[in-house]
C-alpha cells in the first residue's frame, strides 16, 4: 500500500485553540514513521467550487484565517495525492463537515468534505464519504453519517456503533475513492467524555483499511494532542505494514 501524509506546520495556530491543539500530536506521530509527507497545495481556488466568495472574504478577516486556509490547501493537495497513492492521511483545523456554502457553523469555517468530494467527482471518480464525528452532518448521496450523539444513524451503544461502521465499510467497495471523516470527538478521552475507546477505534481502522478502493482519512474534530497522536500512530502502524 502506498501511503502519504499531507501536513503543514502552519495549522498550529494559537488563535484557533480548540481545533489546532491536536495538530502537535499529529505532527509528532507522523515524524516517527517512514512515510512521505507532502506540503499543502499552493492553490485555494478549488474551494470556490463549493463555497461562495463572500464567505471566503468573511474568513479573511478572522485572526486565525491562515490556519483555516492552510487546512483547505491540505485538502486540495490530498485530492491530487490520492491519484498516485492508495491512502492519504491528513489532519484539519478550522475546516470541517458542517460549514454551509455561504456560512460557517461551529468550528467548521469551510467544508473540507464537500469540497474534496466535489474536486474528485469533477475528475471523474466515484466517491463515498463515511462520517464518524460525534456531531451530525448531511451531504446527500453516497454519504454515510454514523453518529454517537445525533444524526442520520444514531448509536448510543458503542458496540453497535463500531459494527455499523464495519457494515458501511463492506458496502462501499464499488466506489473509486472512500473518504473517512474521522472526528476525534468520538473518543472517550476527548471533550465529550463518553465515546469509544482505543480498542474500538483500532477495530474501525483495521476494517477501513480492508476496503480495496483508494482511501483518504481526514483526522478532524477533537482538541487533545495525546488523542490525535495515539490515533495517528494506530493508522500508520496498520497502513505501513508490508
Amino acid at each position: 500500500m502506498k501511503v502519504c501524509v499531507v501536513y503543514s506546520p502552519k495549522l498550529k495556530d494559537d488563535y484557533l485553540i480548540g481545533p489546532c491543539l491536536k495538530i502537535s500530536g499529529f505532527e509528532r506521530a507522523i515524524r516517527e514513521y517512514r512515510v512521505e509527507i507532502l506540503p499543502p497545495s499552493d492553490s485555494f481556488e478549488e474551494f470556490l467550487l463549493y463555497h461562495e466568495r463572500k464567505l471566503v472574504e468573511k474568513i479573511e478577516k478572522l485572526p486565525f484565517s491562515e490556519a483555516i486556509f492552510e487546512s483547505a490547501k491540505c485538502v486540495i493537495k490530498a485530492s491530487d495525492a490520492i491519484e498516485e497513492c492508495d491512502l492519504v492521511i491528513l489532519a484539519t483545523a478550522g475546516t470541517g463537515h458542517q460549514a454551509e456554502r455561504d456560512r460557517f457553523r461551529g468550528y467548521s469555517f469551510l467544508n473540507d468534505v464537500a469540497v474534496l468530494r466535489e474536486i474528485l467527482e469533477r475528475k471523474g471518480y466515484s466517491v463515498a464519504v463515511i462520517d464518524t464525528d460525534a456531531h451530525h452532518s448531511a451531504l446527500g448521496r453516497d454519504y454515510y453519517c454514523i453518529c454517537l450523539e445525533r444524526g442520520c444513524v444514531c448509536y448510543k451503544d458503542k458496540a453497535e456503533f463500531v459494527n455499523a461502521f464495519k457494515v458501511v465499510c463492506r458496502s462501499v467497495e464499488d466506489f473509486d475513492i472512500v473518504v473517512w471523516y474521522m472526528g476525534l470527538d468520538i473518543l472517550e478521552d476527548e471533550y465529550i467524555g463518553d465515546g469509544i475507546g482505543i480498542e474500538a477505534i483500532r477495530e474501525m481502522i483495521e476494517s477501513f483499511l480492508t476496503i480495496k478502493s483508494k482511501k483518504i482519512i481526514i483526522i478532524a474534530g477533537g482538541s487533545k494532542e495525546e488523542v490525535a497522536e495515539e490515533v495517528t500512530r494506530e493508522i500508520l502502524e496498520r497502513s505501513l505494514i508490508d
